[in-house]
């Protein structure tokens, strides 16, 4: 039987981990940070730092989801949603997010049979 340990498996601390609320708040916090965090938290810890901070890519992050990418560009009507969602339920007989961006056939075939149906984004005037 394994010894009961209050560090995670193969990462290093200075000190043993008391309050898993307060540890898990401090790790959340230095990865909202970015890079500058967790070597912050690296050099409260002890340990080595990660590779030190570069300046922020100029290329766009990827979409996050499949609706945020064109032709919705993250504004997608809650009717188009639904049915988009059905047709993958009705074909794989569950839905997931990532199910669109696994499986694009669906997706593409939907988009066919509905030409009118995905608009370009409003425009604030």
């Amino acid at each position: 039987m394994e010894p009961v340990t209050t560090e995670p498996r193969g990462h290093a601390s200075a000190a043993p981990i008391n309050d898993m609320g307060a540890w898990a708040a401090e790790v959340e916090a230095a990865w909202a940070e970015g890079a500058e965090g967790c070597d912050r938290l690296a050099a409260a810890w002890d340990v080595a730092p990660s590779v030190a901070a570069e300046p922020a890519a100029a290329t766009p992050a990827p979409a996050r989801c499949w609706w945020e990418a064109p032709p919705w560009c993250g504004e997608i009507a809650d009717e188009e949603f639904c049915a988009i969602v059905a047709a993958y339920v009705a074909r794989f007989g569950a839905y997931t997010p990532d199910l669109p961006e696994r499986e694009l056939d669906v997706l593409r075939e939907w988009l066919r049979a509905h030409p009118g149906a995905a608009r370009a984004p409003r425009v604030a005037a």
